[in-house]
């Protein structure tokens, strides 16, 4: 079997993953260029946000913090509703088909 061909990186990036025959074809110097400038734009964003939810993870390991839902909704689920009656084909399912038939 033939390797595949040697795919050119941007500078600063390293393809370490196993080559296959064809990937050459969707890793493109273009969409390579396009992956590092967004990492390059949005790392510090990233890596801020993954920090905030460790931060918030040890506080709720820690029982200093608790899950609890948006103050905002606080009307919504305070409030009496209903949902709409079900679909007639999902109150008769007696027609289903869900394999094929055995005797």
């Amino acid at each position: 079997m033939t390797p595949p061909p040697a795919i050119a990186t941007p500078p600063g990036m390293t393809l370490t993953g196993a080559m296959q025959p064809g990937f050459e074809r969707i890793l493109t110097p273009e969409a390579l260029a396009l992956v590092a400038d967004l990492v390059r734009r949005f790392a510090p964003r990233v890596d801020e946000l993954l920090g905030a939810r460790h931060a918030r993870q040890r506080r709720i390991d820690s029982g200093e913090e608790r899950f609890d839902f948006l103050p905002g909704t606080r009307a919504i689920r305070e409030s009496d509703w209903t949902v709409g009656p079900l679909p007639a084909d999902l109150r008769d399912r007696r027609v289903e088909i869900t394999g094929p038939v055995e005797r």
